[in-house]
């Protein structure tokens, strides 16, 4: 398990998908506060509109993974769409920017059901057990690494803008090495 190099891609595109999701939970309501003068009550009906999407998405776009190649192919799509709603998000006023993060939170889900069909397929019996563990682990350590630099980042800049640029380049870094995980025996 540990000299497969699948899992090891795998751990690495969770990594990032994690950073991206506590990020977005974290941030997304403040980032939301400062569009405009906006009661509490505004601000948490505004940011559910994002999670709207990603309820969406979720029951949409993990049944047209159907085969290895399109897992691969939504999974790289999805993780570039997440990071292209980022962008946006950082770069737009409050409507675009609600846009951006509904984009992004709209393959939240749908990457990660996907993510893990990759080591699914190559372990078995203890290994799979221990596999997925491992895989859920070091990738869960991004729910703390991306919430604390971003926070780090807004503290020393003033600013969330830099941060959602650096997940959103670290989307599109997982993103390439997606285009590198194969089912079971699938060869490159």
């Amino acid at each position: 398990m540990f000299r497969d190099r699948q899992i090891w891609l795998a751990i690495v595109v969770y990594f990032v998908h994690q950073i991206t999701i506590y990020t977005v939970i974290f941030f997304l309501p403040g980032i939301i506060g400062t569009y405009a003068a906006l009661s509490p009550f505004q601000v948490g009906l505004l940011t559910a509109v994002p999670w709207v999407a990603a309820a969406i998405g979720a029951a949409t776009f993990p049944r047209l993974a159907t085969s290895p190649r399109r897992c691969r192919t939504l999974l790289f799509f999805g993780l570039l769409t997440m990071a292209a709603g980022l962008l946006l998000a950082s770069l737009a006023n409050s409507f675009v920017g609600l846009i951006g993060f509904s984009l992004t939170a709209l393959m939240l889900f749908v990457v990660q059901s996907i993510i893990f069909v990759f080591p699914s397929s190559r372990l078995s019996g203890n290994a799979l057990a221990a596999g997925l563990a491992f895989v859920t682990t070091c990738g869960l350590f991004g729910g703390f690494v991306g919430p604390s630099v971003m926070g780090l980042i807004e503290q020393t800049t003033g600013s969330t803008r830099n941060g959602l640029w650096i997940i959103a380049a670290l989307l599109a870094v997982a993103a390439l090495v997606s285009t590198r995980l194969r089912q079971g025996q699938e060869q490159h």
